[in-house]
């Protein structure tokens, strides 16, 4: 019950800091790119809709989980907010929790609104195009992938920031982000090293670093490919989750540990 109290009024103070006015410029965005395409073939025009329509979303929800897992714990430090918390009967872990899943639960609520948004415009162009075409609702199991690293992300930084400043929470976590999203490249700089020390070095890098490649199936969508098994997106929400898990568990004795 006090994990969700937290959570609850953390979300409020989130809604309250008009993280909603990212949705009204995702909306603005979309609607204007439905009709911008319209010289195009419509199905050439479909994949450019879809394609900027999942990266908006993506974009949107990583600022979004970044800035609030950065600031998050470090705010309430500031306001000195924590220190009333934690003088009741809630523990540390308690209180951690409760931030994340209000956290999640804000990611929950702007990924599916901008995930209405996006459809709804999918939809009407699906029959406006020449020929007509079926809505793809194979669209949403990417919006849940990019849901789920979302959260992801959200508790890297939230993690950084039971022993990280602010600055440096965002500076690691951007450069953890950007070869995240480079991992199969990567990959192949590790097969190519001839130096023994820097291959072990980016090996422990690769594994270390979450692999956000592996959250997006955009390309395969955007083109219709009919390839994307419901089992990979299962496999990768659960590789999401667990990694998820993960980090929670080091930032509670992260947390734990530190002086507040």
């Amino acid at each position: 019950m006090r994990i969700t109290a937290l959570a609850v009024n953390t979300f409020r103070e989130e809604v309250r800091r008009k993280v909603f006015l990212f949705l009204l410029l995702f909306a603005g965005v979309m609607i204007a790119t439905s009709w911008i395409f319209s010289f195009f073939t419509g199905t050439e025009e479909m994949k450019i809709i879809k394609d900027m329509g999942l990266t908006s979303i993506w974009l949107a929800g990583t600022i979004i989980a970044m800035v609030m897992g950065i600031r998050m714990i470090p705010g309430e430090i500031d306001k000195r907010t924590i220190y009333t918390i934690l003088s009741k009967p809630i523990s540390r872990t308690e209180y951690l929790l409760g931030k994340f899943f209000g956290g999640a639960l804000t990611l929950a609520a702007n990924t599916a609104i901008m995930a209405v948004v996006f459809m709804t415009v999918v939809a009407v162009k699906s029959h406006q195009v020449e020929p007509p075409q079926p809505v793809d609702f194979r669209l949403l199991g990417q919006v849940l992938l990019a849901y789920l690293q979302f959260c992801l992300l959200l508790s890297m930084t939230l993690m950084f920031s039971t022993f990280l400043t602010p600055i440096m929470n965002g500076a690691i976590s951007l450069f953890v982000l950007i070869v995240g999203n480079l991992s199969d490249t990567l990959l192949d700089v590790i097969k190519l090293s001839k130096n023994m020390v820097v291959e072990a070095g980016l090996r422990v890098l690769y594994y270390l670093v979450p692999n956000w490649q592996n959250f997006s199936v955009q390309d395969a969508l955007v083109r219709g490919d009919e390839k994307v098994a419901l089992a990979y997106v299962a496999k990768i929400a659960l590789y999401g989750i667990l990694y998820t898990v993960i980090l929670l568990i080091i930032a509670a004795q992260s947390f734990r540990n530190q002086e507040v």
